[in-house]
């Protein structure tokens, strides 16, 4: 039963938790990712006017048309809901720039453009797709926001070229993007345009993904740009995460417009994977920084997690396009986990500096100072956000993400043609009137489960029972299937509901073996984590499960957590036959996404237990 998904567009996020979000997107965020970017370059290089003897540290990189793009997609989402002249004048110049160098036949892209266009299409790892689908989805959103079509009519001039280059003269000297998003984007275009052109070329690259004798793979590896077999196939989640969560994000849009099952069936496999063997438990992907890539089943290790911003972000879209293809509270309940952590940490709590990656343990002793030549290929994250990266995709990707939060909330099915069930994936504070539908959800969740929903030009609501619920309270009867609640709305205008959150311990699997002996903290989709910044120590710490877990008020928009426990004292003693003695400790725990906010502190998620 496929779904009809709301647009952001139509969404007004009310009070709670992500209307400020939202505003600290707006207000800082944006201004932030635009300043950077115009300080490095990035900004003035869509003039296409460098030219060695300039300013190496603005010279012109593979993929910044794909970080300017995705500030000008999330821009556009801010535009959909505020009139700002100041920012459209910043987009049309950058627009304006693209015009008046684009070739005749079409193609754009700043390095090629300013190095040479005789290298264009030759290497699959340059990013030339990659950068050309982050221009369709920001031209798309662009034009939706203002009806300004001049970028849009440009995209579709370089997609009609792509086309033309790829499928018909087949003079590339590669088959398929090396870095994939492309895929994605042209099913944006095509829903935008109605031109099916789009949506054969999408298929085109997902129909020759892993069987054509063109495609070099990268660094020698079939698995990192997802190419070891035909994408009907997959089964694994492989490779570089976002790369594959791109991918895969697009094959579930070629199977939700053109009905292909087995597309879909092998979606629902490397999600699964993905979701169930290698996924950290903020939802985080990635677990080296040697590749940006999925290693094995089970290999989770905290330290050295690199759980890369994006990589989350993209497992979101990838799960958030299984809910519309097929109603499943598993899908919500996964792209809810990176909304809450593993994205959502990617940014500072003011909205100023950002983490390329999202550890899931920091310890004083990883950095300090060693005088060994082995230590130095060690790799360990800044200890604080940065507010800036010589590879600056994720701070875009979080203030799309932000502004565009409305799409995750809502979808709808029909009945023979006429809107039937509502569908509520996401709890947010938020309200929307279109295409003869009206809904109204308020709730102060993530801080507590408490839920109303009122709705018109619908029979049924059916909204999402996450994971950790055990039981969905509500007084109005309701029927259950696939995970969601089904309430029959034809004889009333609002259902209320609570999901009876609560704090809990969460314990992996034995094979995560960073995790042995050890639990988390999670309250509703929140994992927490406990900072030196409310803790003299976050060592020697074991909690007493059987004690429980005491809320002790409010912080960062959720409760804060006090454990009971053990601490370990030790001697001054480098050893001792002496077992330490064990006296009764406490330890705070606070959201884990507002992490690394007031300075250099060490850090665990997994806190030993004593029982």
């Amino acid at each position: 039963m496929k779904n009809i998904s709301i647009s952001c567009k139509y969404i007004k996020i009310k009070d709670g938790f992500w209307s400020s979000r939202q505003k600290i997107n707006r207000t800082v965020t944006l201004d932030a990712v635009y300043n950077r970017f115009n300080d490095t370059g990035k900004i003035s290089a869509f003039q296409c006017s460098w030219k060695p003897g300039d300013d190496e540290r603005k010279k012109p990189h593979l993929f910044w048309d794909s970080d300017v793009a995705k500030w000008i997609e999330g821009a556009s989402y801010i535009l959909m809901h505020e009139k700002i002249p100041s920012l459209e004048e910043k987009i049309d110049k950058i627009v304006d720039g693209i015009d008046n160098n684009m070739t005749k036949d079409g193609y754009f892209n700043v390095y090629y453009n300013i190095f040479g266009l005789s290298g264009r299409f030759t290497d699959r790892n340059n990013h030339e797709l990659y950068c050309a689908g982050h221009h369709f989805e920001a031209a798309c959103a662009y034009y939706e926001a203002t009806g300004k079509d001049k970028y849009l009519n440009l995209m579709e001039r370089f997609a009609d070229l792509i086309y033309k280059i790829f499928v018909e003269d087949k003079s590339a000297y590669f088959m398929t993007p090396g870095h994939p998003e492309i895929e994605l984007a042209l099913i944006k275009l095509y829903r935008t345009s109605k031109k099916q052109k789009y949506l054969d070329l999408c298929r085109f690259f997902v129909e020759k993904r892993g069987q054509n004798d063109k495609d070099i793979p990268l660094f020698g590896d079939l698995k990192y740009a997802y190419d070891e077999v035909p994408l009907k196939n997959a089964v694994y989640a492989d490779g570089h995460c976002v790369r594959t969560n791109y991918l895969m994000s697009g094959v579930c849009d070629l199977a939700y417009e053109t009905g292909d099952t087995e597309l879909y069936e092998a979606c629902k496999r490397v999600l699964k994977n993905a979701a169930e063997k290698r996924m950290y438990i903020t939802g985080g992907q990635g677990s080296t920084y040697l590749g940006e890539r999925y290693t094995s089943d089970y290999h989770l290790p905290n330290k050295t997690a690199y759980a890369e911003t994006c990589a989350s972000i993209s497992l979101g879209m990838y799960a958030h396009r299984m809910e519309l293809y097929e109603p499943d509270s598993y899908y919500g309940d996964i792209v809810e986990r990176v909304l809450y952590n593993g994205a959502l940490s990617g940014v500072s709590l003011d909205g100023d500096s950002f983490f390329y990656e999202n550890p899931l343990e920091i310890r004083n002793e990883d950095y300090a100072v060693n005088y060994y030549d082995f230590e130095k290929s060690r790799h360990f994250i800044p200890r604080i956000r940065q507010q800036m990266f010589s590879c600056s995709c994720c701070p875009p990707n979080i203030l799309r993400l932000i502004a565009s939060i409305g799409d995750y909330i809502y979808s709808y099915s029909t009945q023979n043609g006429k809107a039937d069930t509502l569908f509520i994936h996401q709890y947010i504070s938020s309200s929307f009137c279109h295409e003869g539908i009206s809904a109204n959800i308020n709730t102060k969740f993530p801080l507590d489960g408490a839920v109303t929903v009122k709705a018109s030009g619908v029979k049924y609501i059916a909204v999402r029972i996450p994971y950790y619920c055990k039981k969905l309270i509500s007084d109005t009867p309701y029927t259950v299937k696939s995970g969601y609640a089904y309430f029959d709305i034809q004889d009333i205008d609002e259902i209320s509901f609570d999901l009876n959150l609560s704090a809990r311990f969460v314990y992996s699997n034995t094979s995560v073996y960073d995790n042995i002996g050890k639990a988390a903290v999670m309250y509703g989709p929140a994992v927490y984590c406990a900072e030196t910044a409310d803790n003299e120590s976050v060592e020697n710490f074991f909690a007493d499960t059987s004690l429980g877990i005491k809320i002790t008020g409010e912080k960062f928009g959720l409760p804060e957590i006090v454990l009971s426990g053990l601490r370990q004292i030790i001697s001054d003693e480098l050893y001792s036959e002496n077992k330490p003695l064990q006296i009764p400790g406490t330890l705070k725990m606070i959201p884990y996404f507002a992490f690394a906010n007031r300075g250099e502190h060490e850090m665990i998620t997994f806190i030993p237990v004593k029982n």
